[in-house]
């Protein structure tokens, strides 16, 4: 998911344990992206 660095704080510990990392938008707005799972593409062996 996507966050402005204001929503992103007021969301609290719960987002800052997942993994995240600063963007920059298409318009040059700083955005925040959190990992909130994980989807497998591939096959197992």
């Amino acid at each position: 998911m996507v966050y402005t660095p204001e929503d992103f704080a007021e969301m609290g510990k719960w987002a800052s344990r997942k993994p995240h990392w600063p963007v920059e938008g298409s318009k040059g707005e700083p955005l925040i992206i959190v990992q909130l799972g994980v989807v497998w593409v591939g096959q197992l062996a």
